[in-house]
């Protein structure tokens, strides 16, 4: 998208990396050759950087080499456990971190003169949110607003690492994020408790605590950086083995999710499901726990008409009062029954379908 190089952002910071010497003195690096730089400086490793610059690990090394062949430097050392900058590799790194900040501000600044409401917003959510809540709750806001166009990025990836990229307008995830220079606000609570579908309870039975859950029963829990599995697995059953207690660990909640309603195991889901029509079964031995639902934008960015309306759609959408399941205290999902709509959309029966021996 910058491919013009970096002068166009910074001619001092250009100037400085042409000071780096080299057989091409004179010539700056393009932006997409800094971009693969501040990655692999990031990341330590050619092939952690590579799934997030959408390369091989090959692909990033080769363009490394290059722009230390263009500058005439030795940008990393390279290493078994991955590589490491040179001082010219940090005398780089401070001048292409300035190189980054221009161009985010051009990113940030785009559309400023656009019509309101009229443009795209993008949304960077936790996967399950983005899937399961966000998507059946925006027909609302889609059909009010033709001219504005989403993209909605749902992934266990830290939401908030996009913003701070100028890959996101707003995001919304539930580890706090970091507050560098976004604006942050709590939304509402998620809490989770254990679930299982009606033709696994009829083939297993109804655990009765948490001791004959350990005993007769498999299981199935997320493990991604958005999810903390392991620290929730370590807190409900300590020094508990896995194997062999469960069947089954993921990092999306879309395969937990069919895990549970498939029967192959009992789950933890949010209680939000259950507003959504989820076919499962609540399981009361306790065992539940609570994450925070966190909104973070940068402030340049709430200014922009269309994502101003955004940020204030996405805090009604997880509104307590309209939404009792995101209240900070837990509501057991057979007393939610008393605050849902008849006409509110089964958004999981509408994605995944509802197995016939479930209903």
């Amino acid at each position: 998208m910058l491919n013009c190089g970096m002068r166009l952002y910074s001619a001092k910071g250009a100037q400085n990396i042409e000071r780096l010497g080299g057989t091409h003195a004179g010539v700056a690096p393009d932006w997409e050759s800094v971009r693969v730089f501040l990655e692999v400086a990031r990341s330590s490793s050619f092939r952690t950087a590579a799934p997030r610059l959408k390369m091989t690990g090959h692909g990033v090394a080769h363009r490394v080499t290059q722009l230390e062949r263009q500058l005439g430097v030795l940008l990393f050392t390279r290493h078994r456990d991955g590589v490491r900058l040179t001082a010219d590799g940090q005398h780089l790194l401070t001048f292409a971190e300035q190189m980054e900040e221009a161009s985010r501000g051009f990113v940030r600044g785009r559309g400023t003169v656009a019509q309101p409401f009229r443009g795209e917003v993008r949304i960077a959510a936790t996967e399950g949110l983005g899937t399961f809540w966000l998507t059946p709750q925006l027909i609302e806001f889609v059909r009010a607003h033709p001219q504005i166009l989403i993209d909605l990025h749902c992934s266990m990836q830290r939401p908030d690492e996009l913003i701070v990229r100028a890959q996101a307008d707003i995001a919304i995830q539930i580890e706090q994020p970091a507050p560098r220079d976004l604006i942050v606000r709590r939304i509402g609570r998620m809490h989770i408790m254990p679930c299982a579908s009606l033709s696994y309870l009829k083939t297993y039975g109804v655990p009765k605590s948490k001791a004959e859950l350990i005993q007769k029963h498999r299981i199935v829990m997320m493990y991604a950086d958005q999810g903390r599995g392991t620290e929730v697995y370590n807190e409900l059953f300590p020094e508990h083995p896995q194997t062999g207690f469960m069947a089954i660990r993921t990092d999306v909640s879309t395969a937990l999710y069919a895990a549970v309603v498939n029967g192959l195991a009992i789950g933890w889901l949010p209680t939000y499901y259950f507003s959504l029509g989820a076919p499962v079964v609540p399981i009361d031995i306790g065992c539940i726990f609570h994450f925070d639902i966190w909104l973070s934008y940068h402030p340049d960015l709430g200014g922009l008409p269309r994502v101003r309306r955004m940020i204030d759609w996405t805090v009604q959408a997880f509104n307590a009062q309209k939404n009792p399941w995101f209240r900070d205290e837990f509501i057991h999902p057979t007393e939610l029954e008393k605050y849902l709509k008849s006409d509110s959309p089964a958004a999981i029966d509408a994605v995944f379908g509802r197995p016939e021996n479930s209903r």
